[in-house]
């Protein structure tokens, strides 16, 4: 029911470790499908906030789940917006071409790919 005119873009990856029995890898989160509020940050060249990577296992468990979490980088005033550094690598120079970065920030690279 999406719209096709959007590009599929996913900026979060997770790394799974090589000591997981299906061995390494790299995996990105559909955040339509799977994300929850934090997917819903904006992009910014000085975030104010990260991702991390977890690997969460209860006692009773073979393997251990996966999950990203989103942090406070620094301090965030009342009222400021929470954004995170789209920051991603793509192989595509359309779009690469297209990804221009509007953030406004002192410290803005011009593009987020």
């Amino acid at each position: 029911m999406l719209s096709k005119d959007l590009p599929d873009f996913y900026n979060i990856q997770c790394e799974r470790h090589e000591d997981d029995p299906t061995g390494f890898d790299i995996f990105t989160v559909d955040p339509i499908l799977y994300g929850n509020y934090s997917s819903r940050l904006s992009h910014s060249c000085n975030p104010s906030c990260i991702t991390a990577n977890m690997v969460q296992k209860k006692p009773h468990e073979e393997f251990g789940r996966y999950s990203i979490g989103m942090y406070a980088s620094r301090k965030i005033e009342y009222g400021e917006e929470l954004t995170f550094n789209y920051y991603s690598f793509t192989e595509s120079r359309e779009e690469h071409e297209s990804a221009n970065c509007l953030c406004g920030t002192a410290s803005c690279l011009g593009k987020f790919l």
